[in-house]
């Protein structure tokens, strides 16, 4: 990568236990201590590869139907009674909602237990960078269809996502492309590829290329009922139309083409990953050499991220310890750090929502404000609560975390349980309260016996370790 001219490596005699966890909780969503060991143990370059290469690993089998929508009885419509029409709506609505709430929980279920933790936290990065909201079309499986684009192209190639996008069902719903055609244009699709999913917001474009865009884009739209693209010659604009420089007859695998030979495009996508992976606002320099890389590799994401995740920026201080979770993060991200079982996926999700994250219904087509705003002076209190709430619950087993460990004081004890789940673990004054508070725990030799009772001791510390400002970094 850097003969392709990319970020100065970390020196491997620089790796250490700490950065391995930082990149496992970065390219994923962290890790039991045993597993940063094991990242740690196979040296900078190959933990980089294991976690970028996921495809040699075994994927995640978790079950999931999706169905169709139900199609209208066309029998009710002759009826032309309001009230069994909107009854009839009314049920497929509560069918669909109830199927949103199975694909929320199916992913959740997925980014906890999938060996590919960097597929799934990409997933989530296009997730929030191609934004659509499930209440706008109440369409479950185009919002399945587009989760599987973002897991098959995670971290495969951002032209191929950009072409899927162009295509894909949830998108031109939710941005009102099946209205746009030859004589009636929409330009939500046109206007939001340019600005917020390939060039970034003011990047070399005009008002006139947004049109033209529009324009290319005609005709491209889906069949409602099986949720898939469909193009309708008659309705495209095969008149020439002049898109950044560029005059033909385009279409919107055309716009897609003329969009990826920008400069910008690697630059803003580039920086939206560095700033989403390390930390915000990075420096003109790291973006180039990033963007750069990119360029060099057509758009495959995999040779980009390995330069950042090997790069000597990625584990500065900048970056170590200083992103605010996400909801998803947070509770998903403890869920792994401490190796919790048997996990009620409908209180994650429930919790997660309390947070202000709710999955398939980000607040508008820019995605989630992230970093600081999750964390006002009303949501840190709901953090904390729910967290509290999800920790609580009798499968966070921390004695089978500890089993084998070196944790036989109070003191190692604390050590150990905030080392699975901090960065910094707590000040010495925290630290005497939580000692006081198990000086009296039964010796190791007897938890087996005493699981319940230790248990439950142990899950108060962990819950006020969770209830610390540090416990919201990662």
């Amino acid at each position: 990568n850097e003969m392709a001219g990319g970020l100065k490596p970390l020196p491997t005699d620089a790796w250490d236990y700490a950065k391995a966890r930082h990149l496992l909780v970065r390219a994923g969503f962290g890790g039991t201590p045993t597993e940063v060991e094991e990242l740690h143990a196979m040296g900078l370059h190959k933990a980089v590869d294991t976690l970028v290469d996921f495809h040699l690993q075994p994927s995640t089998n978790v079950p999931l139907d999706i169905a169709l929508p139900k199609k209208a009885n066309p029998l009710e419509k002759k009826l032309r009674n309001d009230y069994l029409v909107n009854r009839a709506a009314a049920a497929n609505r509560a069918l669909e909602d109830g199927q949103t709430a199975k694909l929320r929980q199916w992913w959740l279920r997925r980014i906890v237990e999938s060996p590919r933790p960097l597929q799934e936290k990409m997933t989530l990065f296009w997730h929030d960078h191609f934004a659509v909201q499930y209440k706008k079309r109440y369409r479950t499986y185009m919002l399945y269809q587009q989760n599987q684009l973002f897991r098959t192209y995670a971290v495969d190639s951002f032209a191929g996502l950009l072409r899927g996008i162009v295509h894909d069902p949830a998108m031109i719903s939710f941005l009102d492309n099946n209205v746009n055609f030859k004589g009636s244009g929409n330009e939500n699709l046109g206007r939001e590829i340019l600005e917020l999913f390939s060039l970034g917001e003011g990047r070399g474009y005009s008002e006139d290329d947004l049109r033209e865009a529009s324009r290319a884009l005609t005709g491209y739209t889906y069949d409602s009922w099986t949720g898939q693209f469909r193009y309708l010659a008659t309705r495209h604009d095969d008149e020439p139309k002049k898109i950044l420089g560029s005059t033909g007859n385009w279409s919107g695998d055309d716009l897609v083409d003329i969009i990826l030979r920008q400069p910008s495009t690697s630059r803003y996508v580039t920086e939206k990953i560095f700033a989403f992976l390390a930390y915000g606002e990075p420096e003109t320099e790291i973006v180039e050499k990033l963007a750069h890389v990119m360029r060099y590799c057509s758009y495959d994401l995999r040779p980009m991220l390995k330069n950042l995740f090997l790069s000597e920026a990625f584990y500065s201080e900048k970056a170590m310890g200083t992103h605010i979770k996400g909801p998803v993060e947070l509770t998903v991200g403890a869920i792994r750090d401490l190796g919790i079982r048997n996990v009620n996926y409908g209180n994650v999700d429930s919790a997660i929502n309390q947070m202000g994250q709710y999955l398939f219904e980000p607040p508008n087509v820019a995605g989630w404000n992230e970093n600081r705003t999750w964390i006002n002076a009303e949501r840190i209190l709901i953090r904390y609560n729910q967290m509290a709430k999800l920790l609580e619950q009798p499968n966070v087993d921390l004695v089978a975390l500890l089993e084998g460990r070196n944790a036989q004081t109070p003191q190692q004890i604390i050590d150990e349980v905030a080392k699975a789940c901090l960065v910094v673990g707590p000040d010495a004054e925290k630290r005497k309260v939580l000692t006081d508070y198990i000086d009296d725990l039964p010796p190791v030799a007897e938890w087996k016996t005493k699981r319940d009772q230790v248990n439950a001791r142990l899950r108060v510390i962990l819950v006020l370790l969770m209830s610390t400002p540090e416990s919201q970094l990662g």
